[in-house]
């Protein structure tokens, strides 16, 4: 898949890095968002290698922390649904908001290798959480584009 300039410029520049811990994707009702919200700032601030998301969506909220600290937490139980056994993968690059193409390239490869994925995103990052079992292929799948990024950057 060719990619457009500014994706390849950007893909052929990222670094990709594996969250030394396992990740669970937990969703609790909004109503709990205030609690969740400071336990994910508490695990984000205590632990700064620690891969920490807080998102709040409609009726839910959504919470992505190490497996260990949530296992810990007294609240865990109020969670309606936890997704377990993932890890996160961060594409470091400087990623323009208005940056346009990036991530279809990576999720239709990560696709083709039948590797799911649960994208999410900071300000100038994006992160993927998959399987842990299916790590090693997403790493792969995922470095893989960045040499081509880098191959057609010579060639363009």
């Amino acid at each position: 898949m060719l990619l457009n300039p500014q994706a390849r410029a950007v893909w052929s520049t990222a670094r990709i890095r594996v969250w030394p811990d396992p990740v669970v994707l937990a969703t609790f009702p909004r109503f709990a968002g205030d609690r969740v919200a400071a336990f994910a700032g508490r695990v984000g601030v205590l632990d700064p290698g620690a891969f920490v998301a807080f998102v709040t969506e409609g009726e839910d909220c959504s919470l992505t922390a190490p497996a260990a600290a949530f296992q810990s937490w007294r609240l865990r139980g109020r969670a309606n649904a936890v997704a377990t056994d993932l890890r996160a993968i961060t594409v470091e690059a400087a990623m323009p908001p208005d940056l346009v193409g990036f991530l279809a390239p990576a999720a239709v490869r990560l696709a083709a290798a039948s590797i799911p994925i649960i994208p999410q995103c900071g300000f100038r990052t994006d992160h993927l959480l998959v399987p842990a079992a299916r790590l090693e292929d997403a790493v792969k799948v995922l470095n893989d584009l960045i040499t081509e990024a880098r191959q057609e950057g010579v060639l363009a």
